[in-house]
């Protein structure tokens, strides 16, 4: 964060701070509201939100100003300089602030350095191999069109991809998926919901994506339409059809909060969770998951997965047109390791699906193609416009 300001906004800001300090200390009878309205004055002459919406701000999020107000009080008794206090409390108030998610992503990032000491502690191998043969039961070797091959990308195929809706996850149940990738993001009220992003769902709702939208409790979410049709999933729509359909696989992605994860949908033989790091994998595996699936990103190589040999891993469909990676893959896949493959315009073409579906890979992150419907491979090599 950039703490250096203009001398006139810096001046404004520490007198502020001053007065809001001074009112709570010497003062017996502290208006709270006075205090409330002093801070969101600091934040709305540093730039970073406008004075109305500070003080909804204030009110949606039940900021503890007690703990500000201590913090300055002890900050003080340290004879710190001014400065040093107002930068404190400007970081604490702004952290507040910022949705619940986002919060999680600094936390995240701060422990990098923790993590990589965790890890150096760790032995991967003995965590993984009592759950290498349970993880086996998604491999596919032989099927390119079926049940086992498919993924229904962002909740659904067609008019529905991408939008993570409860129409999309059951109409991909109709057309005979067995697994169906949902991006769950986590609420202000510590709930779950479909959704790629925050800044997605608001171009999707016809919202703006503001803080004020992320704040939001899942039942006004709810409320909501995307493409001014269809729903907003839930972790409760999603925990009923988990239900209702023990033979479907729900693939996760975003979301790792593990716990509230397997809290909101207790249903861990079902779910397959995206990670994204060797420390992700151990933490989930601990809280819970039984299938975690290790995902390699474009700047990421193969090296991992052919040292521990993670029993599920996800990939960019680019990573089979890298040099020798075609090969590599290939030898692994034939160890019994499922690759689940995504990149629709790559990943759902005939000849994409013809080379290596079922015979260097498991399962495709599908935009178009369908279990009950027509297989993508045509006889006319030359006619990519299969009917499906």
């Amino acid at each position: 964060m950039r703490c250096t300001v203009k001398n006139g906004v810096k001046n404004r800001f520490l007198d502020s701070l001053n007065r809001c300090y001074n009112c709570t200390t010497v003062k017996k009878n502290v208006n709270k509201t006075a205090v409330l309205n002093r801070i969101s004055f600091i934040i709305s002459s540093r730039g970073i939100i406008s004075h109305s919406k500070c003080d909804n701000l204030w009110e949606e999020c039940k900021v503890n100003h007690l703990f500000l107000i201590q913090s300055m009080h002890l900050l003080s008794k340290k004879n710190l300089s001014f400065s040093v206090v107002a930068v404190v409390i400007l970081i604490t108030v702004v952290f507040q602030l910022l949705p619940r998610e986002r919060q999680h992503k600094i936390w995240k990032q701060l422990s990098y350095p923790y993590q990589a000491l965790y890890m150096s502690m760790v032995n991967l191998e003995e965590i993984l191999q009592p759950h290498r043969e349970t993880m086996k039961r998604f491999y596919n070797n032989g099927v390119h069109h079926g049940p086992e091959a498919y993924i229904a990308h962002g909740g659904g195929i067609g008019e529905f991809v991408y939008t993570n809706s409860r129409e999309a996850m059951q109409d991909s149940i109709s057309k005979g998926f067995r697994f169906i990738e949902i991006d769950i993001l986590e609420t202000e009220d510590g709930d779950l919901i479909g959704a790629h992003d925050w800044r997605k769902l608001a171009k999707q709702t016809g919202q703006n994506n503001s803080f004020m939208f992320r704040k939001q409790p899942l039942t006004k979410l709810q409320k909501l339409k995307i493409h001014g049709k269809y729903s907003i999933l839930s972790s409760e729509d999603i925990r009923q059809t988990l239900k209702s359909n023990p033979g479907l696989i729900l693939v996760t992605d975003k979301i790792d909060n593990y716990e509230l994860l397997l809290n909101k949908i207790p249903y861990p033989e079902q779910i397959i969770v995206e990670v994204f790091s060797k420390y992700d994998y151990v933490r989930a595996i601990k809280a819970g998951i039984k299938y975690p699936a290790y995902s390699i990103n474009k700047e990421q190589t193969l090296d991992d997965v052919e040292k521990y040999e993670f029993p599920i891993v996800i990939l960019l469909a680019t990573k089979l047109e890298e040099e020798n990676n075609a090969a590599r893959i290939a030898q692994l896949h034939q160890k019994g390791i499922t690759f689940f493959v995504h990149r629709g315009e790559i990943c759902d073409t005939p000849a994409f699906i013809e080379t290596h579906l079922g015979k260097n890979i498991s399962a495709i992150y599908t935009d178009k193609w369908y279990p009950s419907g027509p297989s993508p491979l045509v006889k006319n090599p030359h006619d990519n416009n299969s009917s499906h």
